[in-house]
């Protein structure tokens, strides 16, 4: 409840779209007791979400920044997704790159790691031991972040800007100040390093890259780091570990510059992001940076937790998805070549699609329209190389992970808005071409109407999403074009029979009502108030019945066999039944003979409790439909 009522709060700052300071009376009842309102950024609590599996990091970023500088506590398993868990009580350095609230590992590149301790110079895996940590030590607000590792009494602070890192790092006792880089740490301990470089290539830098493969196959990173400080002694390991030896240093700060298209390009984004080693500086900038961003959203009223919650919530959504052009706007595409991002304009990646479409998409529609268009044509973009929208795509490359196309229903709902600054008829053909793309079942989806649950995992739920994003298409294209027609996304031949489909799986497995010796099934679909299911024809039906249907396995020229649901037992009786404006399916088993009718076909079957049931190839039409008593009809609106 509290959501609706801060959503009817909202008061948009002049850059975004203009809506009225709007109160509502439950928000008003909290001011008369309600402290002083501070800044929106000081309500914001990093560390929210670094526990139990919320996968969030505290460390410091800036608004859909290419850098996300953060502690690593762990790696290798699902809590590592971020590199960071509230649980731990030691950190393993300090990286560059992480992801924020996925379920997935990846990034975790560029670790540095502060110490006064012997590094281990030979052998496989760390050359280090974790740092013990308290977090009565740690703070952490948008844009910085600082903890003091106790054992070695090193304090280390950090700071970000949109493609570089600052550390910070003071050395509170009288031992020997070094830090080492390292390119083996992965938080994925299922990575893959395809190559890596590391070098000295000035008395206080040190130049490198890596190509891995994890959630994404072929992710380059490149950076140039630079220290405040000439290095004394540097230890070059291998290829992908080094340590650079300060001395008697009180106080070392580092700089990383990152680019996925080169080094030359990472070095250009440390020169425009941090032409020096002013880390107050720094952090203004980031601070300045976030303030802009979180002002957006003005919530008037609730109480300080809740508010603190709210704008925590806020600032987590502008974290992702991240810029992947550089300041002189090269970017690597989905093949590896390089493009150039118009000037003026912002390429993206990471882009949980399946998680934002619902909401967070919707969102920035209402929030950032400049944001919304860079972000579609960021999607078009990869359609350019790939030939198809993205599902999850990450850095250069796709993951493919989770189902549906909801590309197609961001780029919809922009559309529908008014949010029209790309070529939306490119927009409407990569739409339609990625419909009929999509791994995960979309071949049978688009050939039978229908998913089979026993060939694919995820049939309902790829079923109800595939039809949800092929709605929104044909919006989008009648919008467009009024008199648009194309039959895979006509209504009554797609999505209604689909739902239809979609029922049918369900209530198979999920009966509703026993009567006599029958289970009956919820049968009619009502949306909108209007009876949407359409009656099947004949040749339909037969198609439906036909041996090249996934769900039947030919075993003679005369009779097939049908997927067998999971409730068949021998002595059980069961009937799928749909309204008389739909499929009636009824399965009536008796002993070793059943019958089985579907819609105006009947069909004498045999079942055996090894073969399950088998259909032999002799017809008798019947007229009329049979239905289910109206206690076990159900309606469904949208």
């Amino acid at each position: 409840m509290f959501s609706l009522f801060l959503l009817n709060g909202l008061k948009f700052n002049e850059k975004y779209m203009k809506y009225t300071d709007l109160l509502v009376g439950g928000l008003c009842l909290f001011c008369a007791c309600s402290s002083p309102q501070k800044n929106p950024i000081d309500y914001v609590d990093p560390f929210i979400g670094t526990g139990f599996h919320g996968h969030t990091y505290p460390g410091a970023t800036t608004p859909f920044g290419a850098v996300q500088l953060s502690p690593d506590t762990r790696r290798g398993n699902w809590d590592a997704s971020s590199g960071y868990h509230y649980s731990d009580s030691t950190i393993l350095g300090f990286s560059h790159t992480h992801l924020s609230g996925t379920g997935c590992q990846d990034l975790g590149d560029v670790l540095l790691r502060p110490t006064t301790q012997p590094v281990r110079l030979e052998g496989e895996g760390d050359i280090f031991l974790p740092a013990a940590f308290s977090h009565d030590s740690e703070k952490a607000t948008p844009g910085y972040y600082a903890v003091t590792l106790a054992e070695e009494q090193i304090k280390v602070e950090l700071a970000a800007s949109t493609f570089a890192g600052m550390h910070r790092y003071t050395y509170l006792n009288d031992k020997d100040a070094s830090v080492i880089v390292d390119l083996t740490h992965i938080l994925n301990t299922d990575d893959f390093i395809y190559e890596a470089e590391l070098k000295q290539t000035a008395d206080n830098e040190i130049v490198g890259m890596r190509r891995t493969r994890s959630w994404v196959d072929n992710q380059y990173i490149y950076f140039v780091l630079q220290f405040s400080k000439p290095i004394q002694e540097w230890q070059q390991l291998n290829d992908k570990q080094g340590v650079a030896h300060f001395g008697q240093e009180r106080e070392v700060l580092a700089k990383v510059g990152l680019s996925i298209v080169s080094a030359e390009n990472a070095r250009e984004n440390l020169l425009h992001d941090m032409p020096d080693f002013n880390f107050e500086a720094v952090c203004q900038q980031a601070k300045a940076a976030w303030e802009k961003e979180l002002a957006i959203v003005n919530v008037k009223g609730g109480t300080e937790a809740q508010r603190t919650n709210f704008y925590t919530a806020w600032y987590h959504s502008l974290v992702v998805p991240n810029r992947t052009n550089d300041i002189n706007n090269d970017y690597r595409r989905h093949d590896s070549s390089i493009a150039k991002t118009p000037e003026g304009k912002t390429t993206y990646s990471t882009f949980s699609t399946w998680d934002t479409f619902r909401a967070w998409h919707p969102l920035m529609t209402l929030t950032d329209t400049e944001l919304v268009n860079n972000m579609i044509q960021s999607l078009l973009n990869m359609y350019e190389v790939t030939g198809e929208l993205p599902i999850w795509p990450l850095s250069s490359g796709e993951t493919g992970t989770m189902i549906g196309y909801h590309s197609a229903s961001i780029i919809a709902d922009a559309y529908m808005k008014g949010i029209r600054g790309y070529d939306a008829e490119k927009a409407l053909e990569a739409m339609v071409v990625s419909s009929n793309k999509n791994a995960k079942g979309s071949d049978f989806y688009t050939k039978y109407g229908f998913i089979p649950s026993n060939i694919k995992r995820e049939s309902v739920s790829c079923l109800l999403e595939y039809a949800y994003d092929d709605w929104t298409i044909a919006q989008m294209a009648k919008a467009k074009n009024p008199e648009f027609e194309l039959p895979k996304f006509d209504k009554a031949e797609k999505v209604d029979r689909w739902v239809n489909r979609i029922l049918l799986d369900y209530y198979v497995e999920h009966p509703t009502q026993v009567v006599g010796n029958e289970l009956y099934f919820a049968d009619a679909i009502i949306l909108d108030d209007v009876q949407v299911v359409t009656v099947p024809s004949k040749e339909k039906i037969k198609n439906y019945m036909q041996v090249e249907n996934p769900m039947k396995k030919a075993s003679t020229e005369s009779e097939f066999q049908v997927f067998k649901p999971n409730f068949w037992k021998k002595s059980a009786a069961a009937s799928v039944q749909f309204s008389q404006h739909g499929i009636s399916d009824n399965w009536y088993q008796g002993g070793e003979s059943t019958n089985a009718l579907l819609a105006e076909m009947k069909m004498t079957a045999n079942y055996d409790n090894k073969q399950g049931i088998q259909f032999d190839n002799s017809l008798e039409m019947k007229l009329g439909f049979i239905t289910a008593p109206s206690d076990t009809v159900h309606s469904y609106k949208t």
